[in-house]
């Protein structure tokens, strides 16, 4: 039977205190040994919450067996019994995966958390100067304009992540990062940023909203809002980073037609619609190959009277070839009126060629890429007025008056962008040119003025790598402050998201580039995994690299790769139940999955009969766009994998390493013989994404499909990406999966699955997992969930900007997550994100893919209660403690003293220091201690790690319920 189970925490029919009192326990826990298989553990605690139940092993604090978790009251999973807060839990003795352990009984405890709470511990991630990622085919189009201001700022605008959302941000003029202006600051008011358009949450605060259209959630899978634009037509995929006006207001022209402006501190206020920036006569509205079509790159400058726009790059296309004739030929500069956008043609070329031998013959490029050239491109004005333009066709910057009366040039042919320096006249500018995929060239020029068709003052190479698509070469000068100017030029293609050089008067010298000194090789923040034995945390960017996060107190990025030194080349990631990671190669369409062991030089582990570490055949289209959509691994070691296809969503049924037959080799690939329907797929008709087995062998997967009862979060009923963008999560039992079923509690063998619409499933999630694709609104990746070791679900919304904890039967536990840019850095409860795409849980830590930030961020887990007892065998008393004794030396001390503990005997013990007035300065010890002597340091400091003044402390020690205090004097 199905069963439909709501993401809302259930109304229980029990007489609960209320939970704003405080948790307690009414009962302690306790580990009796009733029989020679049978444990119970009993509890009870003051008022409804969640708990966690395991048995651990003493010695090392390690987990032997995770018993249980979920929300007490009405509906809580299996064992925990309903409407009740006192609970028994029958133990068999086993450790997880039903195997025999060898802990002495001595040895063993049972812990129970109740009360879960999130708290921020660390992140780790991209630094602001990568900014895009050159070279990446993925994100071409996402570099988008490069301005400056009088006082010296430099704003850059484009992708900060692969197929990711566009950023704007603003460094000083040597290079040195300040803030990201959008997505804009969480600081903000509803007031200023009213402007993107405003969710309004149940908690009194607001998210920005998410895009409204297909063309933004594709391109643009950030917090969108208004900025978020699109077209069709060639060389137009987002908005453009135009200029800044009143050194105050950035502005941006998107989906040819659409402006809008954005103040420097990130604040928007007013209608979140875009203005219409030409509004006669009308753009073509058309993108059919028989009618003309607006292409081309476009550029803005304002008049210095502020009443005119002029408008270059900007051209006609129809049936494949630029057109000669109309309004909207190539080879003109418009004048907008700012006021009422009538629009008019001011300068206007003759003789400008049509046909794409003729163009690259001309204006550049090969006649694979005409469209990437206009004849008109990059032009400014000067404090006079005049108008000087980038005029590919003569081979010319032609200088302009306010007439439009052409006064003279500057011979430079391919010249992209141009900027004059008020006062000395200096000019500067950039040519670029391509002939196909990395050959051609970006060069920096210095002219001395424009009269008399002068020479250049001096040149640079600036880079020859520059591929054929529409993306042009940017150019600022930034000046203010002491110093000389900077020049900063910018190309998608080049290996620095900009290149700085000083004028040293006849030459240039190189700076920096902007990516200088980075580290980083993600090209975003997606697809995650973790060990969760020892907390590795493993990364992927859906384009190729892998890397890993080991050590938490140094938060460094390793790069994944071979025992041969040979960085792995993946798209997918997963680590398997017994601590293997499992890796899709990087291919056309995918790769095979390969397994590695977790060293740190990954080596391969061979499926079993074969000489290789390759299980299947390719599928899945790479990338975070339309790729691979996770792997899923049994605890029996067989795996599943799923992809969102446009076509519908499927996920493979595989055998892997039985060892029941030998492997063959198919089209190179080595597939074990026992596969049912080798390679076979079963689909389902939507959408599907990360693929989990939890450990009794029960199979979940992602899937865009909602049910009538979804309840959507609070604030988000009318966005239209949540309607589009959000689904749910399909729970498949072991006992029920179709093939060599196994009984619940055992692992399953995965031969087929049933289609969604069958009697297969067991319960349905409904927690709004987020972002699917979907064929209106394409939010172009899978999310990532997670099944933890106690079976609670961890569930991303990258719309709501929240991550929700759910036990088995769906009861929330609780949710973290609020908005944040890429300034934001946590503390606390509070936990920043935008876009998280994927969320996995160890025993401690959930971590957390802030995809629109670019980095991972891990979450403590934190209890309102928590207790570890000693077993009870065959319902002996609990031993006595005996005598136990504290002692601090020296005393008076300065800056620490050490704290000597003598244990009779091993027991759960708690060591505390309290200022003299009887504050709590800072846990020492909270653990289980063994017989003997321990010594313990405290170095002054509180539990944030400040120093604390100097006075009388005293020390409590409690164990067994006895308690022992002395006192120390901290001199200073």
């Amino acid at each position: 039977m199905r069963h439909f189970i709501l993401s809302v925490i259930f109304i229980t029919a029990l007489h609960f205190h209320a939970a704003g009192q405080p948790l307690t326990w009414v009962k302690s826990p306790t580990l009796v040994k009733v029989s020679d298989t049978v444990w119970n553990v009993n509890f009870e605690i003051s008022r409804a919450t969640d708990v966690e139940v395991s048995i651990v092993n003493l010695k090392d604090s390690t987990i032997l067996r995770h018993l249980a978790a979920g929300l007490l009251g009405s509906n809580p999973p299996p064992p925990l019994a309903a409407n009740s807060l006192a609970q028994t839990i029958n133990w068999n003795g086993k450790a997880d995966y039903g195997r025999v352990h060898d802990v002495p009984q001595s040895m063993l405890g049972v812990r129970v958390r109740a009360g879960m709470k999130a708290s921020f511990d660390n992140m780790v991630g991209n630094d602001p100067y990568t900014f895009r990622i050159a070279g990446s085919y993925a994100n071409w189009w996402y570099h988008r304009g490069m301005v400056s201001d009088t006082d010296g700022f430099v704003y850059m605008y484009g992708s900060s992540t692969n197929s990711g959302g566009l950023t704007l941000r603003c460094f000083d003029k040597n290079g040195n990062y300040v803030r990201t202006v959008f997505p804009p600051p969480a600081s903000l008011t509803s007031a200023e940023a009213n402007g993107y358009g405003l969710n309004f949450l149940s908690t009194g605060g607001y998210s920005i909203q998410n895009g409204t259209t297909r063309a933004t959630l594709r391109l643009s899978p950030t917090i969108i809002g208004g900025i978020y634009f699109t077209h069709n037509g060639d060389g137009i995929f987002a908005p453009s980073l135009m200029n800044i006006e009143n050194n105050k207001d950035l502005c941006f022209l998107g989906d040819i037609n659409k402006w809008m402006t954005i103040s420097k501190d990130g604040s928007r206020s007013g209608n979140p619609t875009m203005v219409e920036f030409i509004s006669s006569p009308a753009l073509p509205a058309t993108i059919l190959p028989s009618t003309v079509k607006v292409g081309g790159n476009r550029f803005v400058a304002l008049s210095p009277d502020g009443q005119n726009y002029y408008l270059s790059g900007l051209w006609g296309l129809k049936s494949g070839a630029a057109v000669d004739t109309g309004f909207w030929k190539d080879g003109q500069i418009y004048k907008v009126n700012k006021s009422t956008g009538a629009t008019t043609s001011f300068i206007s070329l003759t003789g400008v060629p049509t046909t794409s031998s003729a163009r690259s013959a001309i204006l550049g490029g090969s006649t694979s890429n005409y469209t990437a050239y206009s004849a008109m491109h990059g032009m400014t004005c000067d404090d006079s007025g005049r108008i000087f333009v980038c005029d590919r066709f003569n081979g010319r910057i032609g200088v302009y008056d306010t007439a439009g009366t052409y006064l003279g040039g500057i011979p430079l042919k391919y010249a992209d962008q141009v900027s004059v320096v008020p006062k000395t006249g200096e000019i500067y500018a950039v040519t670029r040119n391509s002939t196909g995929s990395y050959t051609g060239f970006i060069k920096l020029y210095k002219f001395s003025g424009w009269r008399n068709s002068p020479t250049p003052v001096c040149s640079v190479l600036v880079t020859t790598d520059v591929d054929f698509y529409s993306s042009v070469a940017y150019l600022t000068v930034a000046r203010g402050g002491s110093g000389t100017p900077v020049i900063w030029v910018s190309h998608l293609w080049m290996k620095d998201a900009a290149r700085l050089y000083k004028d040293n008067g006849t030459s240039f010298t190189l700076l920096k580039g902007l990516s200088d000194g980075t580290k980083n090789f993600l090209c975003s923040f997606d697809r995650l995994s973790v060990d969760r034995k020892h907390d590795d945390v493993y990364i992927n960017d859906a384009s190729s690299a892998l890397g890993k996060v080991t050590d938490w107190s140094n938060t460094a990025i390793i790069r994944c790769s071979t025992t041969a030194m040979k960085p792995l080349s993946v798209i997918d990631v997963a680590v398997s139940h017994d601590g293997q990671l499992y890796v899709q190669d990087k291919g056309d369409l995918g790769g095979p999955v390969r397994r590695y062991d977790m060293g740190r030089y990954h080596a391969p582990i061979n499926w079993a009969n074969t000489d290789s570490n390759i299980i299947t055949g390719g599928w899945a289209r790479w990338g975070a766009h339309a790729g691979v959509g996770g792997i899923g691994i049994a605890p029996d070691k067989k795996i599943t994998t799923s992809t969102p296809n446009p076509a519908g969503g499927w996920f493979y049924g595989l055998l892997a390493d039985s060892g029941r037959a030998a492997a063959k080799n198919l089209n190179g690939y080595y597939i074990p013989t026992d596969i049912i329907d080798t390679l076979a797929f079963v689909r389902l008709n939507t959408f599907t994404g990360s693929p989990k087995f939890d450990m009794d062998g029960n199979f979940y997967i992602g899937v865009s499909t909602r049910s009538k009862f979804h309840i959507r979060t609070k604030g988000f009923e009318n966005d239209k990406a949540y309607g589009n963008s959000v689904g749910s999560i399909f729970k498949f039992s072991a006992g029920t999966i179709k093939g060599n079923a196994q009984t619940r509690g055992g692992c399953c063998s995965l031969d087929t699955l049933p289609e969604l619409n069958s009697t297969g499933y067991e319960k349905i999630y409904l927690t709004g997992l987020a972002p699917f694709s979907s064929y209106e609104y394409c939010a172009c990746r899978s999310p990532r969930f997670d099944v933890d070791n106690y079976k609670r679900l961890i569930v991303p919304n990258a719309i709501t900007q929240k991550v929700t904890v759910v036990d088995n039967n769906g009861n929330e536990i609780m949710s973290f997550g609020e908005y944040g840019n890429y300034d934001s850095r946590g503390s606390g409860s509070n936990i920043p994100l935008a876009w998280p795409t994927g969320s996995v849980a160890s025993d401690n830590f959930i971590y957390v893919t802030d995809f629109g930030n670019s980095r991972l961020v891990r979450v403590k887990m934190d209890y309102e209660l928590e207790n570890i007892h000693l077993p009870i065998v065959s319902a002996m008393r609990t031993p006595s403690i005996g005598k136990m004794s504290l002692k601090t030396s020296p005393n008076p001390f300065n800056p620490a003293c050490k704290l000597s503990i003598d244990m009779p005997s091993l027991t759960t013990a708690k060591l505390v220091v309290f200022s003299a007035d009887g504050r709590l300065i800072k846990t020492i010890a909270n653990s289980i201690l063994q017989k003997g002597n321990h010594t313990f340091t405290w170095n002054g400091t509180n539990n944030a790690g400040e120093s604390v003044s100097a006075g009388l402390y005293i020390f409590r020690f409690t164990a067994d319920g006895k308690t022992i205090n002395t006192k120390s004097l901290l001199t200073k």
